[in-house]
């Protein structure tokens, strides 16, 4: 997949760079699914745009705090963003800066060793626990937050 298909020009001004106060002040975009008319609203007047048939889902999940900085062997800063755990020792991430397989990256306590690499993708295997790699990412583990804030 060629993931540039999503890149898209937003200004600067539109991208909250914190929560609005208080919450329920932030916009809502509301979409006419009959017209395809587009008004903007508030959350604290949701409750005007919804009828009798409609649906609400929330979601109540945590992030996990899948971003990891560490050291590479040259003792340069070395980013990981884990995606998935592919059982046990193993996950699949992210890095920043890129690396090639076999490269080692130092955490606090723990290490890493890449042993696949897939264009942007990694497979990394942790020389610790899984149960305590999980202890340790709840320690050191950052919440991951998009590039634009």
């Amino acid at each position: 997949m060629n993931i540039s298909k999503f890149d898209y020009f937003l200004p600067k001004s539109f991208i909250a760079q914190s929560p609005a106060k208080p919450r329920d002040s932030s916009r809502l975009m509301v979409i006419d699914r009959t017209t395809g008319k587009i008004t903007h609203s508030i959350f604290s007047k949701l409750n005007d745009q919804l009828t009798k048939n409609d649906v609400l889902v929330f979601n109540n999940t945590k992030v996990f705090q899948a971003r990891l900085i560490g050291r590479k062997s040259t003792g340069g800063k070395a980013e990981v963003l884990l995606l998935r755990n592919l059982g046990g020792a193993l996950w699949e991430a992210i890095t920043k800066p890129g690396f090639k397989m076999g490269d080692k990256i130092f955490f606090e306590g723990f290490d890493a060793n890449v042993v696949s690499k897939k264009e942007y993708l990694v497979k990394m295997k942790f020389n610790i626990q899984p149960s305590k790699l999980l202890e340790k990412i709840s320690i050191i583990g950052k919440t991951p937050i998009p590039p634009y804030i």
